[in-house]
């Protein structure tokens, strides 16, 4: 049985990360940042919630003193 994948709209990607909409569009044209795609579903942008998850966890090792 395949794995369920759960969706966050953008709105709440911004609230996620306390940022703004024109912030998010920023993240999604810096190829270097490797911020999850969105997904488009009736107009609508929508991101991968376990690639959000990955993405949060790339940062924080990124950031962790040696």
């Amino acid at each position: 049985m395949p794995e369920k994948r759960f969706f966050l709209p953008d709105r709440k990607v911004c609230e996620r990360y306390s940022v703004s909409p024109m912030t998010l569009w920023r993240w999604d044209h810096d190829a270097t940042l490797n911020f999850p795609r969105p997904i488009r579903i009736r107009g609508r942008k929508y991101r991968d919630l376990r690639e959000l998850d990955t993405f949060d966890t790339t940062q924080a090792v990124m950031k962790s003193p040696e």
